[in-house]
């Protein structure tokens, strides 16, 4: 390993109040961000970024002693390497970040469903949602081009579309009493009115929502979002009756990105389930009712490939695993030929890098003992190199080891190469691949010879052994 080092701090972090840090592990190269306040009044701290590519450690130290910027790290899946940015908005690693097609950089953070989105390249402020009670959702960047900020105050859903291009946001308004009516109109013919009609005299009202979300990768070495459907539940409920009812995934909120236009629109679904405390029943429209549309353009000097979407952990052909921090801060989601195939939480979810060879593996439950989807993925240049690649790898968690014959792999890998023209990398799927070994049943199975058979046991699992004996005699 080599390295050169310019200037070196020492971080005594245990009980120290003035230390914060933090260490990310779900991007093919982990991180280590490490704020040092150095003055308190003056709020001067050393910011130090570490990171290890290719046996060698890349840092970036930066002091704010003249200035209030913060340290961004951002990951380019596509070069497999961080972009590091200063900024003077505020950053954590949960936030949304999008290079533009205009070459700017955006942030989108929430706190408490407050909502801000900057732009980084300039430091100034796009948008602020202050008021967190009329918070309905909010989009990852569509197009990369775009956010939309959905609100409601009980009287009329919002709808804000942010063009991130022309720094401009655009409103559509919606009562909800209209909503209520044109759902009743509809429904008049219906086996089910007398079911819905209640919902008129209702006086609580509440949302539920689902996010689909679609991508497109077919710009070579590009992801970006293309379309997403917000589907809103309302639940009606009547405080002097108790009477309740659902009208499940009633109304949408629909936006698609096609030839170099966003079209948003609001529309009540065309076939709908009511569900109430006593009978579900299902009504059926013929079709949606679009209640407010419109497009959003965008000019044709600017190219989305020079976009970037900082937000996607790695993308192949057919897999690109994305953060959603829209639906929560520690969620993920795998898609499978742009097309959603798995939603999981940061708990279920663990990436190791075997020398540019990446092991991602998606698990049943937080505890990692059953693989639910396992992928291994690759650049494509490392399979040209024979020596690169092992016999074996073995990977080990807390229930055992996986034993992983790459000459298996490695034919599927290159049967892949050509589907994976838009892309660096290769991704194949080896779930059935994977051959698991309980250490801990084996162990315990050996030890019952020699022991009671009603002693229980206890396993420890050690990350570091460190022999106190030998250290002090060397």
């Amino acid at each position: 390993m080599t390295h050169s080092i310019r200037h070196s701090y020492l971080y005594a972090i245990k009980d120290n109040r003035n230390i914060g840090h933090y260490i990310s592990k779900y991007n093919p190269l982990p991180y280590c961000l490490i704020k040092k306040i150095t003055n308190i009044r003056k709020n001067h701290y050393i910011y130090s970024f570490y990171y290890n590519k290719n046996n060698l450690i890349a840092y970036y130290n930066d002091s704010n002693k003249n200035n209030d910027f913060d340290i961004i790290p951002l990951y380019n899946y596509v070069e497999n390497n961080y972009e590091i940015m200063l900024s003077d908005l505020p950053y954590s690693s949960t936030v949304c970040v999008v290079k533009a097609p205009s070459r700017q950089v955006y942030i989108l953070w929430v706190e408490d469903n407050k909502i801000t989105i900057g732009n980084i390249s300039k430091g100034t402020l796009v948008y602020s949602l202050i008021d967190s009670k009329t918070y309905l959702f909010h989009s990852m960047p569509i197009a990369n081009s775009f956010f939309l900020v959905v609100t409601c105050d009980g009287s009329e859903i919002v709808i804000n579309t942010i063009d991130l291009i022309k720094e401009k946001n655009y409103v559509q308004k919606y009562p909800i009493v209209k909503i209520i009516k044109t759902i009743l109109s509809l429904s008049k013919n219906s086996t089910y009115y007398k079911a819905i009609e209640s919902i008129g005299i209702s006086n609580k009202l509440y949302f539920e929502k689902d996010v689909a979300n679609n991508i497109n990768n077919s710009i070579a070495n590009l992801v970006f979002y293309d379309r997403c459907v917000v589907n809103i539940s309302l639940s009606f409920k009547n405080t002097k009756t108790s009477s309740a009812k659902t009208l499940k995934d009633a109304i949408s909120i629909v936006a698609v990105y096609q030839n170099n236009k966003l079209t948003v629109s609001l529309q009540i679904n065309s076939n709908i389930k009511i569900e109430t405390p006593s009978h579900n029943y299902e009504v059926d429209f013929g079709s949606i009712t679009v209640l407010i549309s419109n497009n959003y353009k965008v000019d044709n000097k600017y190219d989305i490939s020079q976009s970037q979407l900082y937000s996607v952990i790695v993308s192949t052909s057919d897999y690109t695993i994305i953060r959603e921090t829209n639906i929560s801060p520690n969620t993920f989601a795998l898609y499978y030929k742009n097309k959603p195939n798995i939603i999981f939480s940061d708990t279920r979810f663990s990436i190791t890098n075997f020398g540019n060879i990446l092991s991602i593996s998606i698990f049943d439950n937080g505890i990692h003992k059953n693989l639910h989807k396992g992928l291994w993925v690759v650049k494509k240049d490392i399979l040209s190199e024979p020596n690169e690649i092992n016999k074996y790898y073995i990977e080990y968690n807390d229930s055992g080891i996986n034993i992983i014959d790459t000459e298996v792999i490695r034919k599927l890998f290159l049967n892949n190469m050509q589907k994976s023209n838009n892309t660096n990398w290769v991704g194949i799927d080896i779930t059935n691949i994977v051959k698991h070994v309980s250490i801990k049943d084996r162990l315990q199975e050996m030890i019952r010879h020699y022991v009671s058979p009603n002693d229980d046991f206890e396993f420890y699992s050690y990350e570091y052994y460190i022999d106190d004996e030998a250290s002090n005699s060397c």
